[in-house]
């Protein structure tokens, strides 16, 4: 479970389709299958992130700026074939394991210069309170659990609303319902420092479907003028961290997240 995410608004804009990979460009065997239907989600490649910036976002306000829900929701909004990994929907921080409890081939091999991945395969967290935090009942597990997961447990995160779970669970739905998402084109209608908007569009026999997706990276609040084409009078689907839309301005506290429908 690689616990991720680190890219500036100007890095990220690179979300643009992906280029063909060298197995697109191998010519189609004599009795290869029909191509997929359109509705397929595979506009653009694929899409991760895969740093430990995104546990290392889960610190608190203490360190302020962009969260796990402010990195999972620009996953989500980006092209192509989206990859989401184990404890990425907790925000669960990258681990660090003592010498003699290393696993990971590479990391017995590098240590201390490279400790490997171990840190990022520590037990899923179920259950705050119980043994091995609900991963096993067996007295040790291959890899130690992280007291440090507990409070981010399944159980503890099922019980709050403004959990990390419950906003991964809200982004995916949209994705779902939204065909812009899975299958539509992409703007960038601001890329600014450590700002970022995208523009989200799909249209098929069943309609048109477009939304304004805004990101605020950095640790400063900014408010940025949105251009009259994209401009959005509509009640967000969803906000983090204090985003807001005044008229024609949206504002952006750091880490804020918003998706609005477009006309």
């Amino acid at each position: 479970m690689p616990r991720r995410a680190s890219s500036s608004a100007s890095q990220v804009t690179g979300v643009a389709p992906a280029a063909a990979g060298p197995a697109s460009a191998r010519p189609p065997k004599a009795n290869a299958p029909a191509a997929p239907p359109p509705q397929r989600e595979a506009t653009g490649g694929t899409s991760w992130f895969e740093t430990a910036q995104l546990g290392q976002a889960n610190a608190g306000p203490a360190a302020p700026g962009a969260t796990p829900v402010t990195w999972l929701a620009l996953l989500l909004a980006l092209r192509g074939t989206v990859f989401v990994y184990q404890g990425e929907e907790l925000g669960l921080p990258q681990s660090t394991l003592a010498p003699e409890d290393l696993r990971d081939p590479f990391g017995l091999a590098n240590w201390p210069l490279n400790p490997g991945r171990d840190g990022c395969r520590t037990p899923f967290p179920w259950q705050a309170d119980a043994p091995q935090l609900g991963f096993s009942s067996a007295a040790r597990t291959w890899l130690p659990v992280d007291p440090a997961h507990a409070p981010l447990a399944v159980d503890r995160q099922l019980a709050d609303p403004a959990s990390t779970l419950h906003a991964t669970r809200r982004l995916l739905a949209l994705r779902r319902a939204h065909p812009a998402l899975r299958l539509g084109d992409l703007q960038a209608v601001v890329a600014d420092g450590e700002v970022l908007v995208l523009r989200r569009a799909h249209a098929d026999a069943g309609g048109r479907d477009a939304l304004l997706l805004a990101f605020n990276l950095g640790a400063s609040a900014v408010h940025v003028p949105l251009p009259a084409a994209v401009a959005t009078g509509a009640a967000p689907l969803f906000t983090h961290a204090g985003a807001a839309l005044h008229g024609a301005q949206l504002h952006l506290p750091p880490g804020a997240v918003l998706f609005a429908p477009l006309a």
